[in-house]
């Protein structure tokens, strides 16, 4: 079912700086990998972070897309249109809902809409928006909307993400960013992105292991992330 909640009144500027220091979101210390990551995503299109399971990729997807809402990023002013695509509902939820609930400053929530266990759009109380979406919705993902950043967890099917690729927000530098585990070896992306040399858009790739998993440098910051 659908379940929409509006929320407490808009904080004030000195209300954010005073807790922002503790929200989890601004806690989180990226490992060398995703650090990679957000070194080369400043001034590339695409990047495609690629590794095995539990390499830290899907709590990199959803802190990436919260964090570029609420601002963190020069590449991402806001206010910002941000998607964070799983490949269906069941997955999305058991994928991301902890992490949402996690890095999610709930002060900052203006609206929040549910559906099916699973949170699908947010409305910031800074003018950013995020959607969680899936790729069954097929073309209906990426209708009417101009994203600032769009993050694909696993690999989708290469029509959705032909239709993303139309939806960049004209009035700023967006950016798409694959958190997967290729699932037929080199996937459609390596040969589409990677191998293809006459491609127009500036692409890298990370790549992960499990030994780089964030639950193993959780103590740093003194919370459990996994």
């Amino acid at each position: 079912g659908l379940q929409t909640a509006g929320r407490r009144k808009r904080p004030t500027s000195e209300d954010i700086i005073e807790k922002a220091p503790t929200w989890p979101v601004s806690r989180f210390r990226p490992n060398e990998t995703q650090n990679e990551l957000l070194v080369k995503i400043k001034d590339k299109d695409i990047i495609i972070y690629s590794g095995g399971n539990f390499g830290g990729k899907t709590i990199m997807a959803v802190w990436l897309a919260v964090a570029a809402a609420l601002g963190f990023f020069s590449w991402c002013p806001v206010p910002a249109d941000i998607a964070l695509v799983g490949l269906s509902q069941k997955q999305a939820k058991a994928s991301f809902m902890r992490y949402l609930k996690l890095f999610v400053p709930d002060m900052m929530v203006m609206n929040r809409t549910k559906r099916d266990g699973l949170w699908s759009h947010i409305d910031l109380w800074n003018g950013s928006t995020i959607d969680v979406l899936t790729c069954l919705q097929g073309e209906d993902l990426h209708q009417g909307a101009r994203r600032s950043l769009i993050i694909y967890d696993e690999e989708p099917p290469e029509e959705i993400v032909e239709e993303g690729l139309f939806r960049y927000r004209e009035d700023m530098e967006s950016r798409i960013v694959f958190t997967m585990t290729p699932t037929h070896g080199q996937s459609w992306l390596y040969h589409k992105y990677v191998k293809d040399s006459g491609k127009a858009m500036s692409v890298s790739t990370v790549e992960s292991t499990v030994f780089q998993n964030c639950k193993m440098l959780c103590r740093k910051c003194n919370i459990n992330y996994m």
